[in-house]
């Protein structure tokens, strides 16, 4: 499989916990997209609480 090439590529959103890049690529067939959206954020851990009788513990 052929990369894709990235020709223009800016910032549309960051925050300390998520960023969001859009960029312009060109596919290996030659069609091109005009906004291509790239979230990047670092890595976490997702915890589910459960009680010993199996309900889900949730706080809101």
């Amino acid at each position: 499989m052929k990369p894709w090439k990235v020709l223009s590529s800016r910032q549309t959103f960051k925050d300390p916990w998520l960023s969001v890049r859009t960029d312009k690529v060109e596919q290996p067939s030659g069609q091109i997209l005009e906004d291509y959206h790239v979230i990047e954020y670092p890595d976490w851990v997702s915890v589910l609480a459960f009680t010993p009788e199996g309900r889900l513990i949730i706080i809101q």
